[in-house]
C-alpha cells in the first residue's frame, strides 16, 4: 500500500488589507494565492499543477471603453539539486474587468517532473506598475504515481461545470477553478471535490471503491453521516467527482480522507484534505 500525502502548499506571497481607494492606488502592490497539485497522465507521466489566484483589487488597468485589463508577468525556474530543469516566463492578461468591477483571477501552469524533491523560484510582475512585483522559493516533492494503483492530490473547486472547451481549467469534462483558500464560511454549504484515481486496471477485479469520510481533526472521530462508498470500473486514470454538502457541518476543523479498496476490502491507497469550517448552525453530529 502506498499513501500519497502530497505536500499542499499555500503561499500569501504579499498579505494586504483591503484599504481606501486613495491609498490603495498609491501603495498598491501585486497579491497573490498559490498551492501545488500533483496529477498524472499515460503520455506524460507524474506532472505538477501550480494553482494562482491573483488578487484582483491589488494590480493596476489600463481603462479598455468602460472596462478595465490588466496584465502580469509571470517567472520561474525549477531546479534540482542545484540544476535548472525547468524555466519558463510568459505574460498573462486579466478577464476584462466589466463596467471597472475587478475582481480575483486565476491561471494554472502543468509541469511534466519525475518524481523527487525540487526547488521553485518564482517571480510576478504587474505589467501596468513597475514597482509592484514579488518573488518567493518554495521546496515541493512529486512523488510516483504511475507505477502501482494510487491516487492524485485532492482538488477542491471554487466552481465547476460540465464543459468540453480545452482551457487551462478543463479536467475530464469539466472546467475546474480551483479553490485555495481552505476556509469555509456559513455562506458556502458545499464541497466541490476532483480526484484521479490511477492504474486500477491492474487489479484482479474490474471494479474497486472509494470511501469518503469527514474525520474531526481535533479528536479523530468520524462523522458517520459524511461516510459514503462509491465503485467505479477500473482503468489506467479514473476522474471522479463529487460534491460534499456540508450544510449541517458544524464549526471545526476536519479532514476529508479518500481511501481506494480493492473487491476483498483491502485498502490500497488513500489521500486526505484538510480544511476549516464556520457554521452558525451548531449542529451535533
Amino acid at each position: 500500500m502506498k499513501n500519497f500525502n502530497i505536500i499542499a502548499l499555500l503561499i500569501l506571497l504579499i498579505s494586504l488589507p483591503f484599504v481606501g481607494e486613495a491609498q490603495s492606488q498609491k501603495n498598491k502592490r501585486l497579491a497573490a494565492y498559490l498551492q501545488t497539485k500533483q496529477f498524472a497522465a499515460p503520455e506524460i507521466g507524474n506532472y505538477i499543477e501550480l494553482h494562482f489566484q491573483f488578487i484582483g483589487y491589488t494590480l493596476d488597468y489600463v481603462e479598455k471603453g468602460d472596462d478595465l485589463i490588466g496584465e502580469v508577468a509571470v517567472i520561474l525556474d525549477i531546479s534540482q539539486n542545484g540544476t535548472v530543469v525547468e524555466k519558463d516566463a510568459y505574460r498573462l492578461n486579466t478577464p476584462v474587468m466589466a463596467n471597472k468591477v475587478v475582481e480575483d483571477f486565476y491561471d494554472i501552469k502543468r509541469v511534466a517532473l519525475l518524481p523527487g524533491v525540487y526547488t521553485c523560484n518564482l517571480e510576478l510582475l504587474d505589467m501596468n506598475n513597475s514597482k509592484s512585483s514579488v518573488t518567493t522559493s518554495f521546496v515541493f516533492t512529486v512523488e510516483e504515481l504511475t507505477d502501482a494503483l494510487s491516487i492524485s492530490d485532492i482538488l477542491i473547486a471554487e466552481s465547476a461545470y460540465p464543459s468540453e472547451e480545452m482551457t487551462h481549467f478543463y479536467k475530464s469534462g469539466y472546467t475546474i477553478l480551483p479553490r485555495i483558500s481552505t476556509f469555509y464560511p456559513t455562506e458556502l454549504n458545499s464541497m466541490p471535490v476532483y480526484f484521479e484515481v490511477y492504474n486500477s486496471d491492474q487489479l484482479a477485479d474490474s471494479t474497486f471503491s472509494v470511501r469518503q469520510q469527514l474525520i474531526n481533526a481535533e479528536d479523530g472521530s468520524v462523522l458517520n453521516p459524511y461516510t459514503s462508498v462509491s465503485k467505479h470500473k477500473a482503468d489506467k486514470v479514473v476522474p471522479i467527482f463529487k460534491t460534499v454538502n456540508l450544510s449541517d457541518l458544524p464549526t471545526g476543523k476536519y479532514q476529508l480522507n479518500l481511501t481506494v479498496f480493492d473487491r476483498k476490502n483491502n485498502e490500497l491507497s488513500t489521500q486526505t484534505y484538510d480544511f476549516e469550517r464556520s457554521n452558525d448552525l451548531e449542529t451535533v453530529i
